[in-house]
């Protein structure tokens, strides 16, 4: 009786460790798809602009890896859903990082010449808010 008992218990133990395992593998796959950064998209408001949040799903590691996918969003613009919602992006298709210098809490980009190119001082501004607000939100920059 006390074999059978042995057995019992220890196949309930290997099923509870299975599960476990299971679960835990789920658990990262869903965790790896979750959004983890914010880019900030631009929203017609009459004559002025408001700023929303959008989220995405970065494997940056570092604060340059992190710009440069930032960047590239921005550039990419909303997908269909926020564009229904009619949010859009003033950065420029084709707009690349080509340099990102950090200097204590002070980041320095140099970007390329598509981001000066197309629309007026409204334009302009939305872009350069688009960009700061979204470079800067993880504080470790300033």
């Amino acid at each position: 009786m006390g074999d059978v008992r042995t057995v019992v218990l220890r196949v309930a133990a290997l099923a509870i460790l299975l599960l476990l395992v299971l679960v835990s593998a789920i658990s990262l796959r869903t965790l790896r798809r979750l959004p983890n950064t914010v880019i900030y998209l631009v929203i017609e408001r009459g004559t002025s602009f408001g700023l929303v949040p959008a989220y995405r799903r970065s494997r940056a590691r570092n604060v340059e890896g992190f710009v440069r996918a930032a960047v590239a969003a921005l550039a990419a613009g909303p997908d269909e859903e926020e564009t229904a919602r009619g949010l859009a992006s003033e950065v420029p298709i084709g707009v690349e990082v080509r340099e990102v210098r950090i200097d204590g809490r002070r980041l320095f980009l140099d970007l390329s010449f598509e981001f000066e190119i197309g629309g007026g001082t409204a334009t302009m501004q939305g872009r350069l808010y688009q960009l700061l607000y979204t470079v800067t939100q993880s504080g470790s920059v300033g």
